[in-house]
């Protein structure tokens, strides 16, 4: 008789120290999460998880919600957790997924109407265009790295070069390794290929404390980026620019709020976008980001609003794709007669035409979007079929011999030339901009372009071959007239006159190298 209470009292001691002992456990991990947060919000994972919270606080009520409503029912209304769990399925589970859904389009219409789109009539002409495309300078990149323990990172076109992190590669490099410098493509130079050796306070793709995100992070938890970009410091020296991007409002738009100047002694200087603007150090430099400049393109689709936009899809564009730009699609950053500024070409949401492009100052932050649109029911060719065009133009070399890839059971591919990138090339003639593509035409893989190809967006006319980019900016300029390539023709751009004494050391160097790369394709 005495044996059963004592049995009851040892089960409830048990039990509350049962309960008071999770109650302490919950309390030290929570602690330890909180100092985790304070003192390295950039560590990984905890950078992404805060980030994810600042970025998506409807999201995350509702996954607590969800949480929070499961515990109440299984300990409160003691139903058992599947049922709990089918509850919350019918109940708040649709309610995440449809926030899932119209949170994307919620921001780019919050963006659209955060942004200033100026229609106007004419496009802004060019004045210079890209010496090389994406494709070579990778190429030379990989094929002229000297260092097992380093690999070239993404590729940013900056001050009239093509740019890539020169970073660790490997798991244990990408923790004790930082940046080592970076490499530069300049088709001027004698050596193409250049590392500029500077080390970094980070790798681009480091992990853990070695990464830009932990620096970046660091700084402030409640940021996003997506491109490194190395830009001379005014001392002969480099240094890492970052335009950090941060949300606004319930519709988490995305803005500039800050441009971080980083140094290779670890020191950084973060900039409000006005003083950045007025830097002479980032003169001509992309502070306003190109995936900032691709999303307000999409936004510009959501201008009829979010319900039209999701099911009737009136009005939606999307930034021009194509498999000739697959790797480097717009925006381009590109020298107009207004300064250095983004293109980006679009058309109807999963279409292949073009529609229009967006134009914006590159170091004007806040500054408006010029929209270019082609009025009423007209389009033009997408990129892809432009390139079929100059393909059978009738004008190129004899020995061009296009590559041709056949899709089936196994892939098939002959042929060794072809265009690999398209860039819009508007250019003002008879007093008005006309909307031309120029073509860089390389032999596969690309590690030298060939020849450059422009063709006429609006009629579709392919103008004569040309073998070097400064032809092609005197074309731009209006300094010199191509033919347009008919049948019958004989390929004229073999016959351009070109005067030895007027070239520089480097242009002759150029022109013997091609000459020589010409005789041993023959």
């Amino acid at each position: 008789m005495v044996r059963k209470p004592q049995k009851k009292l040892v089960k409830s001691y048990s039990s509350t120290l049962d309960a008071k002992g999770c109650l302490v456990i919950l309390g030290i991990l929570a602690l330890a999460l909180l100092i985790w947060a304070v003192f390295l919000p950039g560590l990984w994972p905890m950078g992404s998880i805060l980030y994810s919270i600042y970025s998506n606080p409807i999201g995350w009520l509702l996954v607590l919600l969800m949480l929070g409503g499961g515990i109440a029912l299984v300990t409160r209304l003691k139903l058992q957790a599947k049922a709990a769990i089918s509850l919350l399925a019918m109940v708040l589970f649709p309610i995440w997924i449809l926030w899932a859904i119209v949170s994307g389009p919620i921001m780019l219409q919050g963006l659209y109407e955060r942004t200033v789109y100026q229609p106007v009539t004419e496009l802004v002409p060019l004045v210079e265009s890209r010496a090389v495309s994406y494709a070579e300078a990778r190429e030379n990149f990989k094929n002229q790295n000297p260092d097992t323990r380093f690999v070239p990172g993404d590729l940013d076109y900056v001050n009239g070069h093509w740019v890539a992190e020169f970073g660790p590669v490997g798991l244990l490099n990408s923790l004790i390794y930082p940046s080592q410098g970076f490499f530069l493509y300049d088709p001027a130079g004698v050596d193409k290929v250049q590392i500029v050796r500077q080390e970094m306070p980070f790798a681009e793709n480091g992990l853990l404390w070695n990464s830009a995100e932990f620096f970046v992070r660091q700084h402030d938890p409640f940021v996003e980026f997506h491109e490194v970009l190395y830009v001379q410091d005014g001392q002969g020296g480099y240094m890492a620019m970052i335009s950090l991007l941060k949300r606004a409002g319930l519709a988490r738009v995305p803005y500039v709020a800050e441009i971080g100047l980083i140094h290779s002694d670890g020191s950084a200087e973060w900039l409000t976008p006005e003083q950045a603007e007025a830097d002479p150090r980032l003169e001509g430099v992309q502070i306003e980001p190109e995936w900032l400049a691709a999303q307000k393109t999409e936004a510009y689709g959501w201008r009829n609003g979010i319900w039209a936009g999701l099911f009737t899809r009136q009005g939606r564009v999307e930034v021009q794709r194509s498999s000739i730009n697959e790797e480097n699609s717009a925006p381009y950053h590109l020298v107009s007669t207004d300064g250095m500024m983004w293109y980006t070409p679009f058309g109807p949401l999963n279409k292949d035409s073009l529609k229009g492009i967006m134009m914006e100052a590159s170091n004007d932050i806040n500054g408006p979007v010029l929209v270019w649109e082609l009025p009423g029911d007209q389009a033009y060719q997408g990129v892809d079929a432009l390139a079929t065009e100059i393909k059978a133009a009738p004008n190129h070399p004899a020995d061009v011999n296009w590559l041709r890839v056949s899709q089936g059971e196994t892939e098939v591919r002959s042929g060794d030339t072809d265009v690999i990138e398209l860039l819009p090339a508007p250019r003002l003639e008879n007093g008005r901009v006309v909307l031309y593509f120029t073509g860089f035409v390389a032999i596969d893989p690309p590690t030298r372009t060939r020849f450059y190809v422009i063709i006429n967006a609006e009629n579709r006319d392919v103008l004569q071959d040309v073998y070097s980019v400064e032809e092609v900016n005197a074309w731009l300029r209006g300094e010199l007239t191509l033919n347009t390539q008919r049948q019958g023709q004989e390929s004229t751009a073999q016959e351009s006159q070109v005067n030895l004494e007027e070239m520089s050391d480097v242009e002759l160097l150029d022109l013997l190298e091609a000459i020589v790369e010409e005789l041993r394709q023959r």
